[in-house]
C-alpha cells in the first residue's frame, strides 16, 4: 500500500565547507594535539621481519664458522701428513746417507788392507828371495795413503753426480 510521507529538507550546508570553518573544527578538537604530530612507529610485520634476518644472519654465522673449522682441521691434517711426509723422507735420506759412508769406509778399509796385505806378501817373497824389503812405517803410510785416495774418490765422484747428475 502507499502512504503519504512527509520529506524533512537537510538542515546543513550541501557545499565544500568554508577553509576557516574546517581548521576552527580541527583546532578546536582535543584529539587534535594527540595527532598533530605523525609518528611512524615500527608495525609488527617490520620487527617480525627484522627478527627473521637476524635469526637467518646469525644461522649463516655458524655455518661459516662451522665450514671455517673444517677447513683449518683439514689444512692442520694436511700439515700434519705433509710433515709425516718430509719425515719420513729425511728419514730415508739420513739411511741412505749412512749406507753410503758404510759403503766409502769399507772400499776404504779394503784398500787399506789389500795394499798391507801385498806389501806383506812381497816382503815375504822377497825375504826369502833375498831382494828388498819395505819397512813397516812404509807399508803402513801407503795403506793410510791408498786409504785416504779411496774417500777422496768417492767424495769427488758424489760432489761430480751432485753437479752434473747421475750420469757419471
Amino acid at each position: 500500500m502507499v502512504e503519504r510521507a512527509r520529506i524533512l529538507p537537510p538542515q546543513s550546508l550541501m557545499g565544500p565547507a568554508e577553509d576557516a570553518l574546517v581548521r576552527k573544527a580541527i583546532e578546536g578538537d582535543e584529539m587534535e594535539l594527540k595527532y598533530r604530530q605523525t609518528v611512524d612507529r615500527e608495525s609488527a610485520y617490520e620487527m617480525i621481519t627484522a627478527a627473521q634476518e637476524l635469526l637467518k644472519k646469525q644461522k649463516e654465522e655458524e655455518a661459516q664458522a662451522l665450514l671455517d673449522e673444517k677447513a683449518a682441521q683439514k689444512e692442520a691434517l694436511a700439515a700434519e701428513k705433509q710433515a709425516q711426509k718430509e719425515a719420513a723422507q729425511a728419514k730415508k735420506e739420513a739411511e741412505k746417507k749412512a749406507a753410503q759412508n758404510k759403503k766409502i769406509l769399507e772400499r776404504a778399509m779394503n784398500n787399506a788392507a789389500s795394499s798391507v796385505s801385498g806389501s806383506l806378501t812381497r816382503n815375504i817373497v822377497n825375504s826369502m828371495t833375498g831382494g828388498k824389503t819395505t819397512d813397516g812405517k812404509t807399508i803402513a803410510k801407503r795403506a793410510a795413503i791408498n786409504a785416504l785416495s779411496s774417500v777422496a774418490r768417492s767424495s769427488s765422484k758424489d760432489l761430480l753426480r751432485g753437479l752434473f747428475g747421475n750420469k757419471l
